[in-house]
C-alpha cells in the first residue's frame, strides 16, 4: 500500500470512527489519569532507548555476515530520497503483580528527505499524528483534541536529535527515519550475530541478533533485491520483567509522490496548545 494524501484521508476517516468507541474504553477505566500518560508514553516511545541500544563501551563483536546484511541494508535505505512504510507495534507493560499488559498501535509512515516526517498512529490507547515540516515537529492527541509543538533544526537527524536531548522524546523506531537508519545501532551495540533464514509473514528473512548493556534486539531483513526492515524486536533486559517492544512493518514504497502540503501540520478547531511536560503529566 503507497503512502499518498488518500491514504492519510483512509486513516484519519477511520480515526473519526472509532473516537467515540477509544473514549469510552477510556472513561470506563479505573485509573483514566494513568491511561493518559500511558497512551503518550506509548506513542512518543517515552521509556523506549534514544535508539537500539545503549552506550558502548568497547568496539563491538559483530559477526561478518551478520554486519555485510545489516550494511546492506543501511546501503539501500540510504538511497531513498523518500519512503512510505506501515509499522504494526506491540508494547509489554509489566504490572508489579508480575502480569503482561501488550498495548497495539498501526502506524503509517511518511518520511522526504532531509526534511520531512508525518506518522498517523492508531492504538489502543489514544490515536497520535506528528508532523515534521523542517521547523518544527507538531504532536496531535486527537483524543483530547490538544497539541505540543516544537521549534526544531532543519533536518530530520537534527531535529529528533534535538527532540531526545531536550524533550526525553524518542519516537518508536526513530532510528528508521535518520539519513543513516542504521548508525545508530551499529554505535550501540556490544555483540551481534546472524541468526539464519525465518521467515516473517511467508517473506523469507535474514534473521539478526544484536546484544547491548541494557537491551537485546533482533532484526528482520528482507532476502532479496530490497533489503528491508520487515520486522524488530527489543528486550529491555534491566526494566523488571524484561518487557518486549515488537514491531511489524510492511508495505514500504522507496519511491512514493509526497506532497511538501503533507508535513504541514492540520489541526482540528479549537485544539488547545500544551507543551510536551504537560501532556506527559496533566489529565
Amino acid at each position: 500500500m503507497g503512502f499518498s494524501p488518500s491514504c492519510f484521508e483512509r486513516i484519519q476517516l477511520y480515526i473519526n470512527e472509532d473516537k467515540i468507541k477509544t473514549k469510552e474504553r477510556a472513561a470506563m477505566h479505573p485509573n483514566n489519569r494513568l491511561i493518559k500518560i500511558l497512551s503518550l508514553v506509548l506513542f512518543l516511545g517515552i521509556l523506549a532507548a534514544p535508539a537500539w541500544g545503549a552506550s558502548k563501551k568497547k568496539s563491538p563483536v559483530i559477526e561478518p555476515r551478520a554486519r555485510q546484511v545489516l550494511q546492506q541494508t543501511g546501503d539501500f535505505m540510504k538511497s531513498a530520497q523518500s519512503f512510505t512504510f506501515t509499522m504494526e507495534t506491540v508494547r509489554e507493560v509489566v504490572m508489579e503483580t508480575g502480569q503482561r499488559i501488550q498495548y497495539s498501535a498501526m502506524h503509517e509512515v511518511g518520511v522526504h528527505k532531509p526534511d520531512g516526517v508525518k506518522v498517523i498512529s492508531d492504538g489502543d490507547l489514544g490515536d497520535f499524528t506528528l508532523w515534521y515540516d523542517g521547523s518544527s515537529i507538531t504532536v496531535h492527541n486527537a483524543d483530547r483534541n490538544i497539541y505540543s509543538r516544537e521549534e526544531v533544526p532543519d533536518t530530520i537527524d537534527a531535529a529528533f536529535d534535538h527532540m531526545a536531548k531536550e524533550k526525553g522524546i524518542t519516537p518508536p523506531m526513530v532510528s528508521l527515519l535518520y539519513s543513516d537508519p542504521i548508525k545508530l545501532l551499529k554505535e550501540k551495540v556490544s555483540s551481534g550475530f546472524y541468526v539464519g533464514l525465518n521467515q516473517v509473514r511467508g517473506v523469507q528473512c535474514h534473521h539478526l541478533a544484536f546484544s547491548s548493556d541494557d537491551m537485546n534486539t533482533q532484526i528482520w531483513i528482507a532476502a532479496g533485491l530490497s533489503p528491508v526492515i520487515l520486522k524488530v524486536v527489543l528486550t529491555y533486559r534491566e526494566q523488571k520483567g524484561t518487557p518486549q517492544f515488537t514491531a511489524y512493518l510492511s508495505d514500504w514504497d522507496l519511491s512514493p509522490f509526497l506532497p511538501d502540503s503533507l508535513f504541514k501540520s492540520v489541526l482540528p478547531k479549537n485544539a488547545l496548545l500544551s507543551d510536551f511536560d504537560k501532556l506527559r503529566a496533566n489529565d
